[in-house]
Parts: C-alpha cells; sequence; structure tokens
C-alpha cells in the first residue's frame, strides 16, 4: 500500500471504533483501520437481541482459537469476535459498568488519572440512556443505546432468580450502573427496541464518509514495524504489505493486542527468543495479567408451560459470596432463559477473581497459547465453593422447581460436604465469562510488569498505543463491553 497515515488504528472492535471516530475527527489526521474480519454484510443473526444466534456465525469469529480455561481441563474453541464491531457484534448486549471502588483501585495502582471521576464522563459521552439518561451519572445523546427490559416481559428463570433474591432479602434496584449498587436489578443492554447496535454501528458507520477516514477489512496486521525504538508502521498479510504512519493505535482486544506486540518482539525475551521471534524490546509484562470471570452453569430442564422470554437473559443478581474478607458484587448470578428449545440454565460467575492466566506463541509464525488459570488461587477457590451452595440453593428453590428441573443438581449437593470432590468438580467445569481484560497492563515505568503508562503509550517504544482493555490492571465487577469503550474514549481524551 503506498499511502502514508498519520495514525493507524489496529483492530476495529469495540475499543477499536471508538479510537477510529474519535482520531478522525481531525480532519488533518489520515486513520487507517486494519480489520482482520469480514466487514459485512451483516447477518440477521447479528441484528438480533438474541445472542445465541450470534454466536452460530463462524465468519465472525476468530478460527482456531483454543483456551485452556483450568488446568483440569483441555484446551477448546475459545469465541472472540472478528469483523467491524468485532465481539461487540456476538456478545450478550451488556452494558454494565464497574463499581466505583473498581476504578478508584485502577488509580491508586500506579494509574493516576484513571479513578471513577475520570472516567465518568468517558462513559456518559458514549451512552444515550433510555432509561436514566438524565441522571447525573448517565448520558443521553451519546452513540450507544442503553436499555432495560421490564419485568413484565422478563421469562421463566428470570422471575424464578427475582424470587429467589427476594427471599434472600437482597435489594432490588432498578439501575445497576447507579453508583455502589448490589442485589437484583435489570440487565442494561446496548440496542435499539429489537435491534442490536454494535461499537461498529455507533462509532463507525456513521463516519465512514470521512475523506480522511480508511477502513481496510479482510486484512490481518502481522506485526508492527519497529525501527530504532519507535513504531513506524505496520506489516499487514497479501498485497496491503508495509504501511508507514507517524503512530500506531493498537486496539486489537485482549488477545490480538499482545499478541500483536509479542510478534513484533516487544514483551518477555526468555519468551521471545524460546519461539524464534527476535527481541525489539524486553516488556515482561506482555501477555501476562490475563483475567476473565469464571463461572459455572447449572442447566434447567423447562416445563412445557413456562412463559416466554423477551430476550435469552434479562436480569442479574450481584452479592458477596459471605466470607471473611468478602466484597461487594464479588458473585453474580443471571439466568438464561432459554439455551435451546426446552432448556435453560442458571449462571454464577466470580466477579473479583484473584487468578491470572496468560497469552503466548505458539512460534513466530504460529497460532496462541491461551491459559486462563482459573480456580488457581485458595481464595478463588473458597469464593467459587460459596458460589457452587449457592447454585444449589437456587436449584432448590419453589419459584425454581415449580419452572423446570434442575440437571446435575443432586451431585452438587453431593460435593458441597467434601471440600475436596467439591473443588475436583469445580475445575472441570467452570468456564469462560467473556469478560477477557489485562494481557497489556497499566502501570508506573518503575513497575517491571507494567507495558502502558496512564497515557496508555507503551514503555521504551516510541509512536505506539494500545487502548483496549488489555490495558486494565484488574478486571472490574461487571460486564467489559463498556469498559473497552470507555478504555479507548478516555484514553484518546487529548485528541477530541
Amino acid at each position: 500500500m503506498n499511502a502514508t497515515f498519520d495514525t493507524i488504528v489496529v483492530g476495529a472492535g469495540s475499543a477499536g471504533c471508538v479510537a477510529a471516530n474519535r482520531l478522525s475527527a481531525d480532519p488533518s489526521r489520515r486513520v487507517l483501520v486494519v480489520e482482520a474480519g469480514p466487514a459485512g454484510p451483516v447477518p440477521a443473526a447479528l441484528r438480533s437481541l438474541d445472542f445465541r444466534a450470534a454466536v452460530r456465525e463462524p465468519a465472525w469469529h476468530w478460527p482456531d482459537l483454543t483456551a485452556r480455561r483450568t488446568r483440569d481441563q483441555p484446551r477448546r474453541f475459545l469465541l472472540q469476535g472478528r469483523g467491524l464491531g468485532g465481539t461487540s457484534a456476538v456478545n450478550g448486549l451488556i452494558a454494565m459498568r464497574p463499581m466505583v471502588e473498581d476504578l478508584d483501585e485502577w488509580a491508586a495502582a500506579g494509574c493516576p488519572g484513571w479513578g471513577y471521576k475520570n472516567l465518568l464522563p468517558a462513559f456518559t459521552r458514549l451512552e444515550t440512556d433510555l432509561d436514566f439518561g438524565r441522571d447525573a451519572h448517565h448520558g443521553d445523546d451519546g452513540p450507544v443505546p442503553v436499555r432495560r427490559t421490564r419485568p413484565a416481559a422478563w421469562g421463566a428463570l428470570d422471575l424464578a432468580l427475582a424470587s429467589w433474591a427476594g427471599d434472600r432479602g437482597l435489594p432490588r434496584v432498578e439501575d445497576h450502573n447507579a453508583p455502589d449498587t448490589t442485589g437484583l436489578a435489570p440487565y442494561a443492554f446496548n440496542a435499539w427496541s429489537d435491534t442490536r447496535v454494535s461499537a461498529a454501528d455507533a462509532f463507525l458507520a456513521p463516519v465512514l464518509d470521512r475523506p480522511n477516514l480508511t477502513v481496510l477489512t479482510g486484512t490481518v496486521c502481522r506485526r508492527l514495524v519497529v525501527r530504532g525504538g519507535r513504531v513506524t508502521g505496520v506489516e499487514c498479510d497479501g498485497p496491503t504489505g508495509v504501511v508507514t504512519a507517524a503512530e500506531v493505535v493498537v486496539a486489537a482486544g485482549v488477545l490480538g493486542s499482545p499478541a500483536l506486540l509479542l510478534r513484533s518482539g516487544l514483551g518477555p525475551a526468555d519468551h521471545l527468543t524460546s519461539v524464534g521471534v527476535p527481541v525489539r524490546a524486553d516488556l515482561p509484562g506482555v501477555g501476562r495479567n490475563l483475567q476473565d470471570h469464571a463461572a459455572l452453569t447449572l442447566p434447567v430442564r423447562l416445563t412445557g408451560d413456562a412463559p416466554a422470554p423477551s430476550r435469552p437473559t434479562n436480569c442479574c443478581v450481584r452479592l458477596d459470596a459471605g466470607l471473611p474478607g468478602s466484597r461487594p458484587n464479588e458473585l453474580m448470578v443471571n439466568a438464561l432463559n432459554e439455551v435451546e428449545p426446552g432448556l435453560g440454565a442458571v449462571v454464577l460467575a466470580l466477579f473479583r477473581p484473584e487468578s491470572t492466566g496468560r497469552v503466548e506463541l505458539a512460534g513466530p509464525d504460529r497460532g496462541l497459547l491461551v491459559d486462563l488459570d482459573f480456580l488457581s488461587t485458595d481464595a478463588d477457590l473458597a469464593r467459587m465453593r460459596a458460589g457452587a451452595a449457592l447454585l444449589a440453593e437456587i436449584a432448590g428453590h419453589p419459584a425454581l422447581t415449580a419452572v423446570g428441573q434442575p440437571i446435575g443438581a443432586a451431585a452438587l449437593r453431593a460435593r458441597l460436604g467434601d471440600p475436596a470432590a467439591l473443588d475436583a468438580w469445580l475445575r472441570a467445569r467452570c468456564h469462560e465469562a467473556w469478560h477477557l481484560v489485562g494481557t497489556c497492563r497499566m502501570g508506573s515505568p518503575a513497575d517491571p510488569g507494567a507495558v502502558v503508562g496512564p497515557d496508555c503509550r507503551v514503555h521504551g517504544v516510541a509512536g505506539l498505543r494500545v487502548v483496549d482493555a488489555s490495558v486494565v490492571p484488574r478486571t472490574p465487577r461487571s460486564n467489559t463491553h463498556l469498559v473497552a469503550m470507555a478504555v479507548a474514549e478516555h484514553a484518546l481524551e487529548d485528541v477530541l
């Protein structure tokens, strides 16, 4: 490709679409966006509020991506979105913000300027909250619509979960994105009345006619061009070849961003040497600190008279594990009203894990080795044991047994009194929540594990920023779609 650009954005997912929009708002800045996946046409399944259909669109997923969840599980397929919008085009549409404490912890951990008060303007600029847009902590004129389903349209398992929460004495709130809330709440999700709004719909589609913005789809960015400690462009597969720019902004996702840095020789020197990649900068934190919310699923065989849901899931319950040192909202429970005809589920996730995994290269031009390493700390196991007991409690609640028969509840209850057997059961069955963060962690230059500083510029490498959820230091007690967009929005405030 002969053209030269001021800025190249690698990745057009949740963060990349925000970056493309904000950077190209300056008509004098020539911006190129490089996306590996397709541009369209977008299949009807990706427009639906029923995210079950979106996961059956393989053209919009990264192929051959696998991960090991725990040390006791084999590697198996890991779903990550690929195409304009990235995972925001195939996820569960949940629009949940972190807790105030989560963001203030980022600031206290060497990321000044990333506390709740700093990030709140980014979150409000993103949204048009159709229910609470006039509240001080919400927005009413952003590109992402946020709405909730009223209880009258909830499904049978939503209502059963709500009944359990009420009988347990948990609070009921209308807006889980209000500061410091807990208990039962309707899920906020990013959609108009019946249509998903991906990051591409919200941020990229409205500006595609800008003459200074070029979007290349179906184009894999193989590596960054690094010369003399400065990134000068990208090397892409196919006829695109090498493209030069004054700055490269990486937003390839929590797996794709560290993978790109590693292939470019930016990462732990020992790992790069072991896979035959020349070391350009020894950055020990690249690919480390991988975090997600470990989850357990209890299937429920539904009775024939269960009411049909408006969406697969409409509410959630957030609570603590009731253990010494427990923190608010460290556990979250939601219902899946229909996984397939006649079958639903209750899902419990650990929303404040300590376990971390890693992303590594299998070779210089081969795939990734992704290890989530769930439940690898005693604290995580203790909280997941408490979560398993809650699942057993929910499974026996009259409101749930009135609409379905839990599958495997007896086997779970039999293990609750045997910690060793329960731990083995948990390690064999826990799975991801698709809330990945952390693999290019933000922090001080004095922190050997930090990859970027609070300005999201890579330590020791000029002309390179990372602006997606990979920079998040610790996973928040929330889903991470809004987080990824807010990171890019806040990181690029200097260009707004």
